[in-house]
Formats: C-alpha cells, structure tokens, sequence
C-alpha cells in the first residue's frame, strides 16, 4: 500500500499555502483534525450514505444566526463556522492547487445569496437548492441532489432550518429548471449547472416533503426507495463500533497510515454488507428462509477486525464531490474518501495548545497531536526530537541571547 504522510499548511506574510489533498477532493484527512467526536463520526457516516451505500436521502440540520461581527450567516452547527466561509477557503486551496474552481465559486455566490434572503425569512419558508453533477472529465458522478429544507423554528437572533439532500440520477439542466419552475411558480432559465448551483430559490410557500416527492418523480429519475434507505441504515448500525473505533483512532492521534487504513476497512465492510442485505431481502421476497446479516455479528465488529479482513483500497466510485480513486489522480496524495455534498469542508486544525499537526525535525513528517495533549516521540520515526511541548536546542539558545540583549 502507498505510504501517505501529512503536509503542513500555513499563512506567512499573506502568501497562503494551501493544505495538501490527504484523502481527496470528496474527503482530505488535512480537514480533520479539530473535528467533534460526533461531527467526525456523522460526516464519515454521511460520506459512506452517499458513496458506498447510495443513500435516496439524507437529513441534517442549518442555523442562522449572528456571527462574531454582527452578521448574519448560515451554520451547521451553532457555534461553527460561517458556511461561506468553509466554501471560500475552499476555493483558496482549490485555486492554489491548480485546481478547477468554477463550481466552488457557485458555491461561494449561493451560500451568500442563502445569507441574504434568510433575514427575513419567516418560520415554513421553504429552501430549494439543486445542486447538478459536475463535469465527467473532473471526474464527478452521474447523480446529483435536491437540496430541500423548510424553517422549523426562529428564535431570538437566528433560525433553524431542517434540510433533506435527495439523491436523483442523471439530472439534466432542462429537467432541474423545469422542477424549480413547477415548485416555485416562477419560469426558471438557468443556462448552466454552475448557474443553477450559484442560484439557490427560498420562497414563502409552505411546501409539504410529499408534494416535492411528487414533483420529483415527475421530472427526475427518482424513487424515494424505503428498501435502500433501510439497507443503508442497517449496515450504519452493524459497523456502530468499528466507527467508534475510527472516531478514536483520528482523536487519539493516529498515524495518517492507520487512518487511511481504517477508513479503507471501514468502506469495504459498507460494500459487502450492502449486497448481503440487497440478496438476503430479495431472496426473503422469493420465499427463501434466509438469517438476515445482522445475525452474524453477536457484536458489531471491531476497525482492528475490518482492517485485518480488508484494508485494501476499494472499488472506485466517482460522486458529487469527485472520485474515490488515488488511480486518476496526477497529486499522489489525492485518493479515496468522500463526504455529503457541502458536510466536510475545511475544519479547523487548532486546539487549547495550538496546531495539531506538528513536523518532525529529524524525518520532517507529519505528525497529529492527540487533542489537548503533548507528544514526545514522532510516531513515524521514534525521535525524540520533536519533543513537542519542550524548548529545543535552538528556541534554549535563542532566548538566552535575548536575554542578554535586554539585560
């Protein structure tokens, strides 16, 4: 297997240097690491959903409330980070990798435009967001979604709004205008995806999930399939401990090559399970007595058991935020990994002691501190030179000579 190591990522003197793509444009390990135990673990869940387990439909959650400088914005968290934000640090990486921009910046303009019309948005208002396949040559998927959500509650300086991402197959850009049209009431004419992307609708009507099911099967290859969303809600539920272990292994500091390795485990159980339950069902519904795979596991199997059965890097699967595969990549760090649409972008790496990820001197490798605490050793090569926490040689010598300097 490649062997993968961390890269740092700083700002000097307005010369930003973006962090290098651990993971992959659907999912970079480099966003991790100042993640919430349980914000960690849903988006691992969220990108398996969408990319291992094809997921119809994913709910989840925005806030909108005043931000440090008195602004309105949109979270998915209270207390997080402004959305706009997460999308245009995004397109800074992005562009000083080389990368293509185009759709990030729809982004960018589309959560500003969110930001705008959510003041005075008013409890029921309802938010439609399509979001379109990207370009086959920049490796996306053929599926895109439907971003639906209405605003459940308003509160002193903010609002909470519950989304649904709806999965439909090959949507054309003739078939998202005309469903944003029949929604809305409006006739809607975007002239490219990454217009549509750009141009999210909030309206006053009150828009019942029903009524957008319906629409939704007239103009897209829809179906909202009870039978997969409760396959996928199943296999979730049978790997509950080795995403447990996962959670810990990141939180705990380990090695970027354990990571990879669990999170390869991780999507292969995904991919087996899947068709065990798919087979299992659809033999039950021929009338064959079978024992459903959950039996099979007295326990949920532990990451450790996954990745001694398989950590191999799976099957490619190309999505809404690019491909899985480390095979069509020109940067070798770019592989595997994905994440629900905007639900992974760009954590912040800091924590009560500072960065977490500190470079060895003696390997010049990447290490991740666990959070809040102290390393003393380099969990690549053993040295003790990092000694993270202590003053080296160097910082000793230098504050001496400013002590002399000032005495």
């Amino acid at each position: 297997m490649q062997e993968y190591k961390r890269s740092s990522h700083t700002s000097d003197g307005g010369n930003y240097k973006p962090r290098e793509v651990i993971g992959s444009d659907a999912f970079n390990l480099e966003q991790l690491p100042h993640v919430e135990r349980e914000d960690l673990r849903s988006q691992v869940i969220s990108y398996l959903c969408e990319y291992r387990l094809a997921i119809p439909e994913f709910q989840y959650d925005y806030y909108y409330s005043l931000d440090q400088n008195g602004e309105c914005g949109l979270y998915d968290k209270p207390g997080g980070e402004l959305m706009r934000e997460k999308a245009a640090r995004c397109v800074r990486e992005r562009r000083q990798r080389g990368q293509p921009i185009h759709r990030e910046l729809a982004e960018v303009y589309a959560f500003y435009t969110i930001d705008r019309k959510l003041l005075s948005a008013e409890k029921g208002d309802s938010l439609l967001w399509i979001s379109p396949p990207g370009p086959k040559e920049e490796r996306y998927g053929d599926y895109g979604f439907v971003f639906y959500g209405a605003v459940h509650q308003t509160f002193e300086g903010g609002k909470h709004i519950r989304m649904r991402a709806l999965r439909v197959e090959q949507p054309t850009l003739e078939a998202s205008n005309a469903f944003l049209s029949d929604i809305v009431g409006n006739d809607i004419q975007h002239r490219s995806v990454d217009e549509m992307l750009a141009h999210p609708e909030i309206t006053s009507l009150s828009i019942h999930p029903a009524f957008i099911y319906r629409k939704l099967t007239e103009h897209f290859h829809f179906e909202k399939n009870e039978e997969d969303q409760y396959i996928a809600e199943k296999v979730i539920e049978c790997l509950s401990q080795a995403l447990e272990d996962f959670v810990t292994l990141w939180d705990e500091g380990g090695s970027i090559q354990d990571v990879i390795e669990g999170l390869f485990a991780l999507e292969n159980e995904a991919i087996i399970l899947r068709k065990q339950y798919k087979d299992e069902r659809e033999e039950k519904k021929q009338g064959v007595n079978v024992i459903f795979v959950e039996t099979l596991f007295q326990e949920a199997p532990s990451l450790a058991y996954l990745r001694d059965k398989n950590s191999a890097e799976p099957e490619k699967a190309n999505g809404s935020c690019g491909t899985t595969s480390s095979q069509e990549s020109s940067n070798p760090m770019e592989f595997a990994f994905g994440a629900l649409g905007e639900l992974f972008k760009l954590f912040n790496t800091e924590d009560s002691l500072g960065s977490r990820l500190v470079e060895c001197p003696s390997c010049h490798r990447m290490n991740v501190r666990p959070k809040d605490k102290l390393i003393t050793n380099c969990q690549h090569c053993g040295s003790d030179a990092i000694a993270c926490g202590k003053k080296t040689s160097i910082e000793k010598n230098e504050q001496t000579q400013g002590e002399v300097k000032t005495s």
